[in-house]
């Protein structure tokens, strides 16, 4: 698309789905509206749109595909991320770099994948805690889905996760690595799945 000139964009609610790369690299678009006609957000349709300030799914939406909403920078202007019930996959890369400022992703019951670095640096420019809550429907995390690279990032980055299942999905490779950082959290809803939790699969570094 490369339409650098555009600001904002109102999506007819003629439109079912937001085809691939729909909207790659409109670098200067700030605002979306996408109608509850839609039921699918393509691979890479808002790539590298750094300048969103809020991302605000409709409930129709049921799938949300790779890198849609990737940025190639660590923008600073997004603060929100609103995804509907009616989501059960978040496909790779889908908010990766572009929520390095959300301070909290609720991820809601109904999905049951996330894909390899869908959220890859939340938060990581806060100045805080990010926080993570898990729905108890997910049954796969793909690999360094919430991993930061917080060396590079934020020194004084942590991460706090809240599961509501009580078996924790299948998770590959260091899904909350965080480098050089033990101050990391996980709530479960009992302590047979807290033990789980601790292992070095899902954090890949020195979690607690």
């Amino acid at each position: 698309a490369f339409c650098t000139v555009l600001t904002s964009i109102t999506i007819p609610d003629s439109v079912t789905s937001i085809g691939g790369s729909a909207f790659y690299d409109c670098e200067n678009l700030t605002s979306i509206i996408i109608p509850d006609s839609v039921t699918s957000i393509g691979r890479s349709a808002f790539y590298d749109c750094e300048n969103l300030t809020s991302i605000t799914l409709p409930d129709s939406v049921t799938s949300i595909g790779d890198y849609a909403f990737y940025s190639f920078s660590y923008p600073d202007k997004l603060k929100n991320i609103s995804i509907p019930t009616t989501v059960m996959s978040i496909g790779q890369g889908a908010f990766s770099q572009t929520c390095s400022t959300v301070p909290l992703v609720v991820i809601p019951e109904g999905v049951t994948t996330i894909g390899a670095n869908a959220f890859n640096n939340i938060g990581s420019r806060n100045n805080n805690r990010a926080t993570v809550v898990l729905p108890s429907t997910l049954r796969t995390i793909g690999d360094h889905a919430f991993h930061c690279t917080n060396g590079t990032e934020n020194s004084n980055y942590m991460i706090t996760v809240y599961s509501l299942a009580s078996t924790p999905p299948s998770i590959s490779g260091e899904t909350f690595c965080i480098d050089d950082n033990e101050d990391a959290k996980v709530y479960c809803p009992n302590p047979s799945a807290y033990s789980e939790w601790l292992g070095g699969a899902y954090w890949g570094g020195d979690g607690k």
